[in-house]
């Protein structure tokens, strides 16, 4: 399914609380809850515009409408759908849903795009009586692990149906991400269908009914775990006749308090990059649960180091928040995490844990390296030794290994998927740490692939530079948009082909002297096209200025282990001496760009010597292994 896709306008132990809502009448008919389906997904653009003013509708007629989501698998990435994907295909499949967002009013009323739907659409369908009455329970048990589900149905107006079925479904009624796990931008999710009992199949029920006959389904079913907040879990069910699709009546079980919850709410005091070997984070946590809360064990740990705790004391009612600082930890140089989750609340275990545990990416920077620095990305691990990835949202989409790489002449380089990353997002790529003090020239170069979706969205890559250990940042390059594409635009995820590459060039002058410098990659997504990196140097930069006065030429990396590039060197010639005189290689007509080989030529000292229009520029390269 293509990106931004358009919408389809047309178209278990002892018991504990319970909540129920009931549907009565005096009069012989009764009176309808609508229900209110709708097909949407976290990726989709349309759905994120139109969700707002439709949620408000339905939350207007809560006395009229019960509302049931589901989300989709495209046109984009949604975790909730991942999570039971086969029931919401089913139901996808069932109203013939091609295109999001969609909506059904009681199945076959309306079947058109929620912005769509207008108060007089529910007024009116509201009017039409229903021939049941639904009254839907659900209980918990006492830990809050299983579900307990009772919905009797009794018939108020005699009804033959072909096909009808009782549907049950365990929803969440809000899902709230602290960053949007898709590409619209959506955080907070309602009403979503999380499973359905026994199946998406429903409860076959009796076709032909008369007054005052009743029926009842039950479920004991242990909530699935990728349940987000128990507090949110709610229960919807409708009696539908599969053979047109017709809702007669839906009910809704509100959601109850879960009485022990504490959810860990942040950690701070972990920096994302520093010089130091300690920490001392600080962790906030709330109560989420009914009961008050007058003792919490938090424990934590580095990596996965044997965890340490600490015990609050106090008194903290629903909806209260409280820090704790823990003591100093130490660690050592390179990437780690610090973990911190909750253990117990008021000395039992937590009953909503899925809530429980935050984590924290910090980095201690370790030994500053002499130059050069070459990194063309095709060791097995990634992010290189010493580099680091800064993923501040730590969403699944970050900096990445690709399996193609510059100009062609590689099956690898470093990726950033903005074709999937949210508009906003922004991923770092910090290289290894190094040391300037004995450079006498300095310059950077990397190769640069990428492409526009269209020119509606401008993707940006930035380098900096730091001396201070990250305190501070210089910015170095900073291109986005048209200016930053090397490819043509294209809706499709785009992977350069080998002349989808450019060679960038930065002078690192400025810092020549510098004993601890750091430079890292930055790319900040606007939900365009893929970004890739290869090839990063950074060495002595041996610089003449070309002499037919255009801009200068530039050879690097200096020492070069197997190839050497010449760049800004048209319609040269490029031969290689020997300290002798002895020419050990060649090569001419040069387009402006060019690497040469060096990877079969002995360790040692050379002379590069670039011909152009009858003048010469001579390099000293040196061969390492």
């Amino acid at each position: 399914m293509m990106k931004k896709l358009l919408s389809l306008i047309l178209g278990l132990s002892a018991l504990s609380l319970s909540a129920q809502v009931q549907v009565t009448t005096s009069s012989p008919k009764s009176p309808r809850m609508i229900l209110m389906e709708e097909f949407t997904n976290a990726s989709c653009g349309p759905c994120a515009a139109a969700n707002p003013a439709f949620n408000t509708l339905l939350n207007a007629n809560a006395d009229k409408v019960v509302a049931l989501k589901y989300q989709t698998v495209w046109p984009g990435t949604d975790p909730m759908n991942a999570q039971n994907q086969t029931e919401v295909a089913t139901r996808v499949t069932y109203y013939g849903v091609t295109g999001v967002p969609n909506a059904e009013e009681d199945g076959n009323a309306q079947n058109i795009h929620p912005a769509s739907i207008t108060q007089a659409m529910i007024t009116t369908e509201a009017a039409v009586s229903a021939p049941f009455t639904m009254v839907l329970t659900h209980t918990m048990s006492t830990n809050f692990d299983s579900i307990f589900i009772k919905c009797v149905f009794t018939c108020t107006e005699a009804i033959t149906m072909t096909t009808p079925v009782c549907h049950v479904a365990i929803t969440e009624q809000q899902i709230h991400f602290a960053s949007a796990p898709g590409s619209n931008g959506e955080t907070d999710f309602y009403e979503v269908m999380r499973k359905m009992l026994p199946s998406d199949q429903g409860t076959t029920i009796a076709t032909a009914w008369t007054v005052g006959q009743k029926d009842s389904v039950t479920f004991a079913y242990l909530l699935p775990s990728y349940i987000y907040d128990k507090n949110q879990v709610a229960v919807v069910s409708w009696i539908q006749d599969n053979s047109n699709k017709n809702v007669k009546q839906a009910a809704y079980s509100a959601p109850i308090p879960v009485p022990l919850d504490a959810a860990m709410t942040g950690i701070t005091g972990v920096p994302v990059l520093q010089c130091t070997t300690t920490i001392t984070p600080q962790v906030a946590w709330k109560n989420n649960g009914s009961d008050t809360v007058t003792t919490c064990k938090i424990k934590y740990r580095i990596d996965n180091a044997a965890p340490d705790s600490i015990i609050w004391n106090g008194s903290l009612a629903f909806g209260g928040t409280a820090s704790v600082t823990l003591p100093t930890l130490t660690s050592v140089a390179g990437s780690h995490k610090f973990w911190a989750y909750i253990y117990k609340v008021n000395n039992t275990v937590d009953m909503n844990q899925k809530n429980d545990t935050l984590y924290s990416n910090f980095n201690i920077v370790g030994t500053y390296n002499a130059i050069p620095l070459s990194e063309g990305f095709q060791g097995t691990a990634f992010p290189p030794t010493n580099f680091i990835i800064n993923n501040p949202d730590n969403d699944q989409y970050t900096w990445s290994k690709a399996t193609t790489g510059g100009w062609g002449a590689s099956t690898a380089s470093a990726r950033l998927l903005f074709y999937d990353i949210p508009a906003g997002l922004y991923d770092e790529l910090i290289l290894s740490p190094l040391n300037f003090s004995s450079a006498s020239t300095l310059g950077m170069t990397f190769d640069v692939a990428h492409a526009l979706y269209s020119t509606s969205y401008a993707d940006k890559l930035e380098v900096f530079i730091s001396t201070d250990c990250g305190a501070t940042w210089t910015s170095l390059y900073n291109k986005s948009g048209a200016t930053l594409a090397t490819g043509t635009t294209t809706t499709s995820s785009f992977v350069p082909t080998a002349t989808q590459w450019r060679n960038e060039y930065i002078s690192l002058t400025p810092y020549i002297g510098q004993s601890a410098v750091l430079i890292k990659f930055k790319g900040t997504s606007d939900y365009g096209n893929n970004l890739y990196i290869d090839n990063i140097n950074v060495a002595v930069d041996a610089a003449v200025e070309n002499q037919d006065g255009a801009a200068e030429i530039h050879v690097y990396p200096n020492p070069a282990a197997n190839v050497v590039n010449v760049r800004n060197a048209v319609n040269a010639d490029v031969m290689l001496y020997d300290m002798f005189g002895k020419l050990v290689m060649t090569d001419s007509k040069i387009g402006g760009n060019y690497s040469f080989d060096v990877s079969n030529v002995a360790v040692g000292s050379y002379i590069l010597k670039v011909i152009n229009k009858d003048k010469a520029s001579s390099f000293k390269v040196n061969v390492v292994r």
